[in-house]
């Protein structure tokens, strides 16, 4: 289902929900390297972009809100955090690690895409150990948008986890590489190019 908004309450609960379901995600682990103040980073994380998210890009969310798909162009990446909000995100001294993932995606998509047509970044939030049909779901409903407005989906991913679900739904691996100098290695998938 797309949202425009989403209230306090199921923020608050959503954020929390995603906080302890994401310690071990691969992303957030490169995010914050300390498992201490990790949950409390993602769930910060969370409270920061959602709202952003439902206000500016594309958001689909399951009847539950258990799973989210997001769909961000990759020409409106932020480098700050911005508000009063943004001063959640400003405590963490490891937060402009974000920043330094969008920026090398952001040059990703310029090399492989060239932007002939419009591009979104597709990024899921499921439960790890969760109900992947949910998730299944949302990401239908992202290709038929993908397809109805004929954008071309990226998917960035440091974790194997959906990769050949992706591959079986027509994406194709563009680009695996390690990140940077890191443990972690970065796939780009796409989709309607």
């Amino acid at each position: 289902m797309l949202i425009n908004s989403i209230d306090k309450k199921t923020l608050d609960a959503v954020s929390a929900r995603f906080g302890k379901q994401f310690i071990k995600e691969p992303l957030f682990m490169y995010f914050c390297s300390d498992i201490n103040k990790r949950s409390q980073f993602i769930e910060d994380y969370m409270k920061y972009y959602i709202p952003r998210l439902a206000d500016d890009e594309i958001v689909f969310v399951d009847k539950l809100a258990t799973a989210m798909v997001t769909l961000v162009d990759p020409q409106d990446f932020e480098y700050k955090f911005k508000g009063l909000s943004g001063q959640r995100m400003k405590k963490y001294s490891f937060s402009s690690k974000i920043f330094v993932h969008r920026e090398n995606l952001e040059n990703i998509c310029e090399i492989l895409l060239s932007y002939v047509k419009p591009a979104r970044v597709m990024t899921f939030y499921n439960d790890p150990n969760g109900d992947f049909d949910n998730l299944k779901e949302l990401i239908d409903e992202a290709i038929a948008y993908a397809e109805k407005e004929d954008v071309t989906l990226v998917y960035d991913t440091f974790s194997k986890r959906y990769i050949d679900y992706m591959i079986s739904k027509g994406f194709t691996v563009a680009y695996s590489k390690p990140f940077m100098e890191t443990r972690f290695i970065e796939t780009v998938m796409t989709y309607n190019v």
